[in-house]
């Protein structure tokens, strides 16, 4: 649901905590190059990207596939971090 979309300045998601599937929204100010999200465990590693190659765009995750637990969530652009947000995942 929209409406409970944790909204910041350029990527918001949803269910969180996700059980099924979570929704990555982005809204970038520039063209992406090289921008991606990225999913990583709470020792910094990368469980997943998601490449991103437009800048409006929408991608979908299935959150199955990870443990229960909490990751972080980056949005990259331009070799730079725009954005770190938390995503809880339950099963």
């Amino acid at each position: 649901n929209v409406t409970n979309c944790q909204v910041l300045t350029s990527h918001c998601m949803y269910p969180n905590p996700a059980s099924n599937f979570v929704v990555f929204e982005v809204d970038l100010a520039s063209e992406p190059r090289g921008s991606a999200i990225i999913l990583q465990d709470i020792t910094g590693r990368v469980l997943r990207s998601l490449l991103v190659s437009s800048k409006e765009q929408q991608l979908v995750l299935d959150s199955r596939e990870f443990a229960p637990g909490t990751y972080s969530v980056l949005l990259q652009n331009h070799g730079a971090t725009l954005e770190t947000k938390k995503l809880i995942v339950r099963q």
